[in-house]
């Protein structure tokens, strides 16, 4: 388990809105200009989290906040009199639900037959919350009031502020965060951890009342958006396969750079032939472990996946000579790692007779050559530099591979 990962995941960017958020809505000294804003507030992120979503084609964001929306009391006010308590009863408790099932949901097109499917799904919510209300009220009262925390175990909730919230709404929240947390466990990524924040966010809401609820709920969508953003970033500077940054992450990188920088490209030896031979399936699996291997040079070196089977090391500030040892280590580390070969596909079924353990599985060499270019004047491009290096690396190809030129 990453542990380091998952608290990534988990602080950035969730925490940071959340607690941003917290600090202005309870700053004692609030500006005259952003107390006159904070009640729009709301409804500007909910505009903006619908201009995201469509222009995103972020189906699932924009159908979680059709679910917040429709939770808002502002808009349940709008019922008759004698079926508000029920209804905002029913919302708590199937609020939590319906956002765990939004949160697994897989992504769809704005306009496909699953989204469609999915609007039916909530719409059809308001139909059944009618139909408890005229003929089952007395058994719905009865299930809404169940409380589930009634074992003296849970006696100290008694003192925690609560407020009216009913008990089995609160089980969905804690149920819902800790199947939340353990997607984030299992799988980290920033967009598990924006939605626990953002259910944290939405339970504040269910607990608070007035414009301090529409704040919360706002940070919730907030999280979402910002979430939606990061990971926009991620896809496009950051390559899905090996994890490393983009080729146009390093124009970026080698564009803030200046005065002295030296620049390695990296190229697998005879990578053509080992997806020709074992399939693309292995091919990738040797990239990830090369790129793995690079994400731990030394000297301060940065790695970016450059295209292909090429990769591209670079260490700001450093002359070629200072480097070069670092690079031979990586060379070295690269050519001595043992890639295992699985002769035949594991079969669905265990059978009969149990194979002999006595062959070893096939082993794959995997080794890297490399081109080194230093930029020193200041009239040198960073596209001058990657020539240069490109130049050398053809030299280490050319004279047997596994070299550094």
């Amino acid at each position: 388990m990453n542990s380091r990962r998952i608290i990534t995941c988990l602080m950035v960017p969730g925490s940071l809105v959340f607690l941003l958020s917290m600090a202005v809505w309870h700053w004692t000294a609030q500006p005259e200009l952003l107390q006159t804003f904070l009640p729009f507030w709301p409804y500007v992120v909910l505009a903006l989290g619908v201009l995201l979503g469509w222009r995103y084609q972020r189906s699932r964001l924009l159908l979680t906040l059709l679910v917040l929306t429709l939770s808002q009391p502002q808009l349940v006010e709008f019922l008759p009199l004698h079926m508000i308590t029920f209804s905002l009863a029913v919302i708590s408790i199937i609020l939590p639900l319906n956002l765990l099932w939004l949160a697994f949901s897989s992504e769809r097109h704005l306009l496909s037959l699953a989204t469609t499917s999915r609007l039916i799904v909530i719409a059809g919510q308001g139909g059944l919350i009618w139909l408890a209300y005229h003929f089952y009220a007395q058994q719905s009262w009865a299930i809404l009031r169940m409380n589930l925390f009634s074992h003296p175990l849970f006696d100290f909730m008694a003192s925690l502020p609560l407020g009216t919230m009913l008990p089995l709404a609160i089980a969905m929240f804690v149920a819902t965060f800790l199947s939340l947390l353990i997607a984030l466990l299992w799988r980290p990524t920033m967009e598990r951890g924006a939605q626990v924040w953002m259910l944290v966010s939405v339970f504040l809401a269910q607990l608070t009342t007035g414009d301090e609820a529409l704040f919360y709920g706002a940070t919730a969508v907030l999280i979402l958006i910002v979430a939606l953003l990061e990971a926009s970033h991620s896809m496009a500077f950051r390559d899905e396969l090996t994890g490393l940054g983009s080729r146009r992450a390093l124009n970026e990188y080698l564009q803030r750079l200046s005065g002295c920088y030296t620049l390695a490209m990296v190229d697998i030896d005879h990578f053509k032939r080992v997806n020709d031979s074992h399939g693309h399936d292995i091919g990738d699996q040797v990239l990830k472990m090369v790129a793995g291997c690079l994400a731990k040079v030394k000297g301060g070196g940065k790695a970016f996946r450059y295209g292909g089977e090429e990769f591209t090391v670079v260490f700001s500030g450093k002359q070629r000579d200072h480097v070069l040892p670092y690079l031979e280590e990586l060379r070295i580390d690269i050519s001595r790692s043992v890639f295992s070969l699985r002769s035949k596909p594991r079969p669905k079924k265990k059978p009969k007779k149990i194979a002999s353990q006595s062959t070893k599985p096939k082993t794959l060499k995997v080794t890297v050559s490399m081109g080194v270019a230093e930029h020193l004047e200041r009239k040198q491009t960073a596209a001058q530099v990657v020539k240069v290096a490109d130049i050398a690396l053809y030299r280490a190809k050319d004279g047997g591979r596994n070299k550094i030129c």
